[in-house]
């Protein structure tokens, strides 16, 4: 009875790969989780060394051989933000001042992978390229105070923007486990580490209503991370 139950898990732990797979295709997403370990430096741009991180990342495969696909992942977004931004005189005279206030940000991502299958166990290599670029508009109201009405005088707004981009590579390896449902469906967690560079360009721009306007230019190289990753993929086979 033990053997027999011992070849029956047997039989389940390679039923996934005992058929050709060589000519289907794979659509699926991948789960990212992974530590967002790195700083822009000599602006103030940072992001916490040890943070967690998710996203979401759709993707297509193509099985070249049996137990090898060659895929790319993709992910993009844009996004648009409006708010205002309201400045109440200080000395009490309920005056209110509104100026409508923007950001924006867009993210472009493309990441061709290589995933190679033993049994129901894979080893996948990816190289992720990003872009992502984010701009921002803030006002904040100066008052004067006037003494013959002992109420504030407006003065207009103090203007600030940014505008800021991108460039970074990661570099990932991880190691799995294909857990299929039927002979479609199947669902792969997985662990690894990865490595990324790139680099933030920004522009700051001040445009105080008592004073001159002044614009700073910044470059800032992205230091070296090494982040540990855990992945969660759902796929669908799709062939004969």
């Amino acid at each position: 009875m033990k053997k027999l139950i011992f070849l029956s898990a047997a039989m389940l732990f390679l039923a996934s790969f005992s058929h050709a797979q060589k000519g289907k295709v794979v659509l699926g997403t991948d789960y990212h989780l992974s530590q967002n370990y790195y700083v822009y430096y000599d602006y103030g741009y940072y992001s916490y060394p040890y943070s967690l991180g998710a996203s979401l990342e759709p993707n297509v495969g193509y099985f070249i051989t049996d137990d090898l696909v060659l895929g790319l992942g993709f992910k993009s977004s844009n996004s648009n933000f409006v708010s205002d931004a309201n400045s109440v005189d200080p000395w009490g005279s309920g005056v209110e001042m509104t100026q409508e206030s923007t950001s924006t940000s867009q993210l472009m991502s493309l990441a061709p992978y290589v995933k190679y299958y033993h049994n129901n166990f894979f080893v996948r290599a990816s190289a992720s390229f990003q872009t992502s670029a984010y701009t921002s508009e803030n006002y904040y109201g100066q008052w004067d105070y006037d003494m013959d009405t002992g109420m504030g005088t407006f003065l207009g707004f103090d203007e600030s923007t940014s505008e800021s981009t991108a460039i970074n590579t990661k570099f990932a390896i991880n190691l799995g486990y294909s857990l299929m449902y039927n002979d479609k469906l199947c669902f792969e967690p997985s662990f690894g580490l990865a490595k990324s560079v790139g680099e933030m360009s920004s522009e700051y721009t001040s445009n105080p209503v008592n004073g001159d306007l002044v614009t700073t230019n910044t470059n800032s190289p992205r230091t070296d991370g090494l982040d540990f990753a855990i992945m969660l993929g759902v796929h669908l086979r799709l062939g004969k």
